[in-house]
């Protein structure tokens, strides 16, 4: 996965997926935030960098689901 599609997910990433009454909108989000974090375990320093450029959420957002940021 390329960085811009890496920020791109994670620019559209549904941060309330936990608040779904829907079983099903929350095994996807859980799904997605698993899939964003394994992209993030493999990227370097200078890659985050990179993706945190292009990323247009809220930082403390983004923290609460994502370990590398």
């Amino acid at each position: 996965m390329s960085i811009e599609e890496l920020a791109q997910k994670i620019n559209t990433f549904d941060y309330y997926f936990e608040y779904s009454d829907d079983a099903s909108k929350f095994n996807d989000g859980s799904r997605e935030q698993y899939t964003i974090n394994k992209a993030l375990q493999k990227m370097d320093d200078f890659q985050l960098e990179e993706l945190l450029e292009l990323i247009t959420k809220d930082k403390n957002l983004i923290e609460r689901y994502f370990e590398r940021l």
